[in-house]
């Protein structure tokens, strides 16, 4: 399963992106959502989500 952070500056697109799509049946865990670089920094070294 591959682990995938979502970031975008628009709150609905988060939102929509990790509500609204199966990621179970793309074989993909969202482990969280940021709306900067710099929170998404701080996610990928506590979270580590796959980079390939």
């Amino acid at each position: 399963m591959y682990r995938m952070l979502i970031v975008d500056d628009e709150r609905i697109i988060r939102e929509t992106l990790s509500r609204h799509i199966d990621w179970a049946a793309l074989d993909v865990q969202v482990i969280g959502t940021a709306s900067n670089g710099l929170e998404a920094y701080d996610i990928i070294m506590d979270e580590y989500p796959d980079t390939s």
